[in-house]
């Protein structure tokens, strides 16, 4: 099938080359006027019907794209649709706006899509452009800040400057707690930022957590794990304590007995002996429970000191060595970098280490061939990390979100404020101790330092 369009060209440009060399013919034969004017005139008809016809085809090629760049995808389709010369280019500007009505229809259900995403995460967003003028906010967020509406960080300014400071001067992978105060309640705002750039703009994106309900939740939980081990050290002491102080005075007043414990070896003075004796010991394990409670509130802050790793591990080395070769344990000390140093308070730092080595060398009692490594090296954050790994029997998965609790412990002779101290001394330190174990495949004991040595 013809295109009328192309035919409509090729006729006009047939014409123009036969006019011309037909007026080229008339004047080199030197043929009469009328013979170089008629040529000269459909000579200069074929040129305007060319020009014409391009500039047609320009002006609806500007209209079509215009439309396009307009979101316009009907208009320039029905006037072309009534121009039968133009029908191939019609068809050919149909397919480009239905692939672009297409385009347009998935990116619409995508914003869409993301918007109510964005909506219905519980975390509160913000992102802001380089300007200030906040891009898009959730509704977590218009809820965390108590506010409906936000146009720009200066209305977040007007509710706390500290917090809108906080936000333009966070940077990507940073974490900034933010303390600020909200129709009269005090809480704590963990920020966290991603900077990104699109279309050549730059945008900041935050998320904000309210982290002092979490405390409060993490708080409260830690009251209950310690109230459950208080109560249950004092029920353990104080039921053999009534049991048998009600034994002694029911003893006393049986008279016929109360004779007999003149005799120091009677049967009878040997249980009213033993008798008082359980009830000092209970009383004074009561005492000393107390004493190690009050002992957790007598942890001090230290003063910071490049502590060198290498010589910090050879001490410790020389300082455990006769107790690690009584127990048959090989001890290695490892570090993968040379000249490193951790800021901590020395005296605290060998106190937490050498408490965990002690309880590694507990575990190893029952293992053939026990090993502890003491090792330096740094995590994919570039944070220093100090870990102590045994082979010994492990910790019960049910144990081990209690093993940092006060008091509380697996072993039958033992206070348990031994890993709880050596937390508090960590965090005092800018340290976080953790643990990863499993059972009768051994542990470890990880110290993260927050502050950079070298």
């Amino acid at each position: 099938m013809s295109n009328p369009n192309f035919n409509k060209t090729a006729f006009h440009v047939l014409a123009l080359i036969t006019s011309t060399a037909l007026f080229t013919y008339s004047v080199a034969v030197k043929s009469d006027l009328f013979l170089q004017t008629l040529s000269l005139v459909v000579l200069a008809l074929s040129a305007v019907g060319v020009f014409r016809h391009i500039d047609k085809n320009e002006r609806n090629m500007a209209q079509f794209l215009a439309c396009i760049a307009h979101d316009d995808f009907s208009t320039t389709i029905t006037n072309r649709a009534a121009d039968k010369n133009h029908l191939s280019l019609a068809k050919a500007q149909k397919i480009i706006t239905e692939k672009l009505q297409q385009l347009k229809a998935e990116k619409s259900i995508q914003h869409e899509y993301l918007h109510l995403v964005i909506e219905h995460v519980e975390t509160a967003l913000i992102c802001f452009d380089q300007s200030n003028n906040v891009e898009m906010i959730n509704n977590a967020a218009k809820k965390l800040l108590k506010a409906t509406f936000i146009p720009s960080l200066k209305k977040i300014s007007s509710i706390d400057p500290a917090l809108a400071k906080a936000m333009t001067e966070i940077h990507t992978g940073e974490q900034v707690l933010a303390k600020t105060t909200l129709d009269s309640e005090p809480i704590q705002i963990m920020l966290t930022a991603n900077e990104f750039t699109l279309l050549q703009n730059q945008y900041k994106l935050i998320s904000l957590q309210n982290v002092k309900m979490v405390l409060d939740e993490k708080e409260i939980e830690s009251w209950q794990k310690l109230i459950r081990v208080i109560n249950h050290e004092i029920i353990n002491s104080m039921t053999p304590i009534v049991s048998l102080s009600r034994y002694v005075a029911t003893f006393l007043t049986d008279k016929s007995k109360v004779k007999k414990i003149t005799d120091a070896n009677s049967a009878e003075f040997y249980t009213l002996k033993r008798s008082i004796d359980t009830i000092h010991l209970r009383s004074q394990g009561l005492v000393n429970f107390i004493s190690a409670y009050r002992g957790l509130n007598r942890v001090h802050r230290y003063a910071f000191t490049a502590i060198d790793v290498a010589a910090f591990f050879q001490r410790l080395s020389i300082l455990l060595d006769e107790k690690l070769r009584q127990k048959n344990i090989i001890f290695q000390t490892q570090t993968t970098k040379s000249g490193a140093t951790v800021l901590a308070d020395e005296g605290s730092l060998e106190q937490v280490v050498i408490n965990l080595i002690y309880n590694a060398m507990e575990s190893l009692q029952e293992t053939t061939a026990p090993r502890i490594v003491l090792e330096y090296c740094l995590n994919r954050h570039g944070k220093a990390l100090i870990q102590v790994t045994d082979n010994g029997s492990g910790i019960k998965q049910e144990y081990i979100d209690n093993i940092f609790t006060p008091f509380f412990s697996t072993k039958e002779r033992s206070s348990g404020i031994g890993l709880s101290v050596s937390r508090q001394l960590a965090r005092l330190n800018n340290a976080s101790l953790t643990v990863k174990s499993q059972e009768n495949c051994g542990s470890t004991f990880t110290l993260t330092f927050h502050a950079s040595g070298k």
